[in-house]
């Protein structure tokens, strides 16, 4: 009888809270104080001087990296439709520290493309490779293609970029 009481309590419903974004509730929610802005601002000028943040010249870059890799994806879809009409459109989406925009300048980007499913792994690996591989800015020997991996991968460079390529 004990035993069941004590149960009982532990499904009780939890005490009102105020609603919140993500699993746990924020250590603190009130504004910062004028010390807080302070360190923050200090932290950024130490960030800025040791050369932590992108420049604009570098998100330039990036992005035009990203946009040519998206080029030569769709590209590549279309060319392995067999079927009639218009091919099945596939995505490139970036994700990680790049697309939360807290990279270093020298970070890799992380990639996957979202592809139909008449574009096999065996494809990924086999014409998108040399498609990749064929590019003035990416060339021979910088394309690594990783068969063994359960999401497959392509690790290149693009120009002086670092890019992880994953497919689904």
């Amino acid at each position: 009888q004990h035993n069941r009481q004590w149960l009982g309590s532990m499904s009780s419903p939890p005490p009102e809270t105020k609603p919140f974004l993500g699993i746990t509730p924020p250590i603190d929610e009130r504004p910062p104080t004028r010390l807080d802005t302070q360190s923050t601002e200090a932290l950024r000028s130490c960030l800025e001087g040791l050369g932590v943040f992108e420049s604009e010249s570098g998100r330039r870059v990036r992005q035009g990296v990203i946009d040519e890799l998206s080029r030569v994806a769709k590209a590549w879809c279309a060319e392995e439709w067999r079927g009639d009409g218009q091919a099945p459109r596939c995505e490139l989406r970036t994700f990680g520290s790049v697309k939360r925009d807290v990279h270093t300048p020298d970070a890799d980007i992380d990639v996957v493309l979202i592809a139909p499913k008449h574009c096999t792994r065996e494809a990924f690996f086999g014409s998108l490779v040399a498609k990749l591989e064929a590019r003035a800015t990416i060339g021979s020997g910088r394309v690594m293609p990783v068969r063994d991996a359960y999401t497959p991968v392509v690790k290149l460079r693009v120009g002086e970029t670092d890019v992880d390529l994953l497919f689904v």
